[in-house]
């Protein structure tokens, strides 16, 4: 997934921080990468957490967000 520094990643980006989400742009690309292709589960909840996601339904809450804005760019 190549969306990085596009229009589509700014798009993907506020609607993350629409829906309450303010994570740096590494990690709501690894979120997105994850929600969209898969990768190494647990991980990305810890990094989530860092960030002030906390919990198994904020954390499918913002993959839900990641697959709705940024996996239809791929």
């Amino acid at each position: 997934m190549s969306i990085w520094g596009t229009p589509e990643f700014d798009t993907y980006m506020e609607g993350l921080e629409r829906n309450g989400f303010n994570l740096n742009p590494d990690t709501a690309w690894r979120l997105a990468h994850q929600s969209c292709e898969g990768g190494l589960p647990g991980y990305i909840g810890l990094e989530l957490a860092a960030q002030g996601v906390v919990g198994p339904a904020a954390n499918q809450r913002a993959m839900d967000v990641a697959r709705k804005y940024a996996c239809p760019v791929q």
